[in-house]
């Protein structure tokens, strides 16, 4: 009677360890996120500048997990915009991803999301809650949230950018081209990194008013982040994808 009842309760607790398992973890290049945690980022509120959050999501199963993404508005300034990419940049009024994911077992997918926050001009914070979750399984999930700060950028410490343009085309083939103009010059550099954070370009921006062409036809396919560095200190960085 008595091992009975101990294999009832053996088949019960492994049942429930599997209906209650989480299959999706989720990590960023500092290392893992809890669950439901909240993380800060910081960016320009100048008209042209985005601020970006990105995301590392793992599927720690056994088997393969076809993931969706839900965008929950906590807190907006008005006359910001924010979307979301999940394999395809979605525009801002689209909540939740229409197409999901297919994320193999114990594998982590490091290139098909990210956060983007648009503050138009428009200082302060805005907190946006992201859910990924099990397309088949909904129980299946984790969240994150994001605090977009939006910063006028200082004067003393950045010199001021009157413009640098988004890389074109994007996604490149061969060539991705930039546009900036200083309003003052410090020592900047344009630097292009993998999704690991390795740095694999560098250039030293030397006029206050140019074009500079990077050479990407040996890049290995698939999505970068390119960064703006004036004097050391970050200004900002953004994406760029590079298909051959």
């Amino acid at each position: 009677m008595s091992k009975n009842i101990f294999a009832l309760f053996l088949f019960s607790a492994l049942t429930l360890s599997q209906v209650f398992a989480q299959g999706l973890l989720l990590s960023d290049d500092k290392g893992p996120i809890a669950n439901n945690s909240i993380i800060n980022v910081w960016g320009d509120s100048a008209n042209s500048k985005s601020i970006f959050s990105n995301i590392d999501i793992t599927n720690s199963s056994a088997s393969h997990i076809e993931v969706l993404v839900k965008k929950t508005e906590v807190s907006v300034v008005p006359g910001s915009e924010n979307s979301f990419c999940w394999g395809t940049c979605l525009p801002s009024n689209v909540f939740l991803s229409t197409t999901p994911i297919l994320i193999g077992s114990r594998t982590t997918n490091k290139s098909s999301f990210t956060g983007e926050y648009k503050p138009l001009n428009n200082n302060g914070t805005t907190t946006i809650r992201y859910t990924f979750f099990n397309q088949n399984d909904i129980s299946d999930s984790v969240a994150i949230t994001v605090i977009y700060n939006a910063v006028t950028a200082i004067a003393d410490e950045i010199p001021v950018i009157i413009d640098f343009s988004n890389a074109y085309p994007n996604p490149a083939a061969t060539v991705a081209n930039f546009n900036y103009e200083f309003q003052s010059i410090g020592y900047a550099e344009l630097v292009i990194s993998d999704l690991l954070g390795s740095e694999i370009h560098k250039t030293v921006l030397h006029n206050e008013k140019n074009k500079l062409s990077v050479d990407v036809s040996s890049f290995i396919p698939g999505v970068y982040f390119y960064s703006l560095r004036v004097d050391g200190k970050l200004y900002f960085t953004r994406k760029l994808i590079v298909r051959h």
